[in-house]
């Protein structure tokens, strides 16, 4: 039962994950410390950002190209995502999921071997943001999964191990911890 509720922090972010922090530390609003982000602000001399040098698209190693219409203030959210626990609170169509495809892209660009897990209230939003992810990235498709209660559970245990971005519900989730269907190894130390 310790075990399981230690678990259920983690994917619920309740814990902090002291290994990001040591190895990176967030930059200030001057210096973002991170290529990829970066190099999407050009400074124009003042204290802001000139937006006749702002790019027409965001692009990414691993988005694909010219497809993700720059908004700064997508990039700026998920630049401060990137170093902390972030609630992002949107009207619907101003691009929270291109937010988190963004911030993903950035996790996984420095954290090749961690998983990412995508929730959502319903099976029809987790299918939405699993389609918007294919869609923009350029990754592995064969690395993306996925879950919901349809999925036999000895088929969701051997994917938890296989697949490295896992899109379910939260209930689904909380389902495979509660049968010990997915038991994600975490070293609180190490942070792998």
């Amino acid at each position: 039962p310790m075990q399981k509720h230690l678990l259920l922090d983690i994917l619920s972010h309740k814990i902090n994950i002291n290994h990001m922090e040591k190895e990176t530390k967030e930059p200030d609003d001057e210096d973002t410390g991170q290529k990829s982000l970066s190099d999407f602000f050009v400074k124009d001399g003042s204290n802001g950002y000139n937006s006749t040098s702002v790019p027409e698209f965001y692009n990414h190693t691993l988005l694909k190209k010219d497809l993700i219409t720059y908004k700064s203030f997508q990039v700026k959210i998920a630049k401060k995502s990137f170093y902390r626990n972030t609630l992002v609170v949107l009207p619907t169509g101003l691009g929270k999921t291109i937010i988190a495809v963004i911030l993903m892209a950035d996790v996984l660009e420095k954290y090749p071997d961690k998983k990412i897990l995508f929730l959502a209230p319903t099976k029809p939003l987790v299918n939405q943001h699993y389609s918007t992810c294919l869609k923009f990235m350029d990754y592995d498709i064969s690395k993306f999964i996925v879950f919901s209660g349809s999925v036999p559970q000895k088929k969701r245990k051997m994917e938890w191990g296989e697949k490295q971005i896992i899109f379910s519900t939260p209930q689904t989730v909380s389902n495979d911890l509660n049968n010990l269907v997915c038991i994600p190894s975490y070293n609180l130390t190490t942070g792998s």
